[in-house]
């Protein structure tokens, strides 16, 4: 569990290199911290839900600016545009497993 809170702050911390927040250099290591939680993984699927969680939490944070219009659907919109994170992190998995 604290693995996937960690997902989720790295994501976050990378959706902060956006002009508004312009932390830019967090970028590299948000994406190297989401990428190393899903190459530790024990398992692919467990590799793949980190992966979820870090770009769930990147769009929750870059798409900050659509709370008003669509308030609490924010939440789902981010969660669907993560998945196309699940594939990075099963290609981190079997590429990085020592």
């Amino acid at each position: 569990m604290k693995q996937m809170f960690a997902a989720l702050a790295c994501g976050g911390a990378a959706g902060l290199a956006f002009p508004e927040a312009n932390a830019w250099w967090l970028m590299p290591v948000a994406l190297a911290g989401a990428i190393a939680l899903a190459a530790s993984a024990g398992s692919v699927r467990s590799a793949v839900m980190r992966a979820w969680f870090s770009g769930a939490g990147y769009f929750l944070v870059a798409a900050h600016w659509l709370v008003p219009n669509v308030g609490p659907g924010l939440v789902a919109i981010a969660g669907l545009l993560a998945l196309t994170w699940l594939p990075w992190g099963a290609v981190a998995f079997y590429a990085l497993r020592g």
